[in-house]
């Protein structure tokens, strides 16, 4: 959407920014050029991904985070991209496109909406203004040897008889006799 995004159009301190970081390392450059370099570092699993990117050109290159081995990540990654529902977008541009893209070439990887994350959002960042809950996407990597192993959200749902909810860690919940 170059109509949208011009050179310069966010401007950077770099120094600034650097003197605020404590535990994050700051790299500068293309993403073509320094998404291998990440991977290559062999980082802890990634859980999360934010994409800022707006453009598709560079969403499509940020997307080739998850062309690293299985290693490198959860068997599910929550993704924010925060250009996913500017005014004026839609899945033939920008980030959208890219993600549209990734999934038509990506069998066992798929990027889906978190399409319930508006309903556990607290009520003071709800409302019609908060946009930040359809920025939400989950990367599923289907392939992952860990893909369908318990993990330490799972949780047994015990309904009481007035009607209230009850989730339990599996391993704490009743058993059956």
């Amino acid at each position: 959407m170059p109509n949208k995004w011009l050179e310069g159009y966010w401007p950077c301190d770099v120094d600034a920014l650097k003197k605020e970081l404590h535990r994050a390392k700051l790299v500068i450059g293309q993403i073509k050029d320094t998404v291998s370099g990440f991977l290559a570092q062999r980082p802890q699993p990634v859980g999360y991904v934010a994409i800022d990117v707006a453009t598709y050109s560079s969403a499509k290159e940020a997307l080739k985070i998850f062309d690293g081995d299985h290693g490198l990540f959860l068997p599910r990654v929550d993704c924010l991209f925060r250009s996913a529902c500017k005014l004026d977008t839609s899945e033939f541009v920008g980030e959208r496109l890219a993600i549209s893209e990734f999934n038509a070439v990506n069998g066992m990887k798929k990027i889906s909406p978190f399409y319930s994350a508006r309903h556990y959002v607290p009520g003071r960042h709800s409302g019609y203004g908060a946009l930040w809950p359809d920025m939400l996407f989950i990367l599923h990597l289907f392939d992952h040897p860990l893909y369908n192993a318990s993990d330490e959200l799972a949780q047994s749902s015990l309904m009481d008889v007035k009607g209230s909810d009850l989730a339990l860690p599996v391993a704490k919940a009743p058993q059956k006799q």
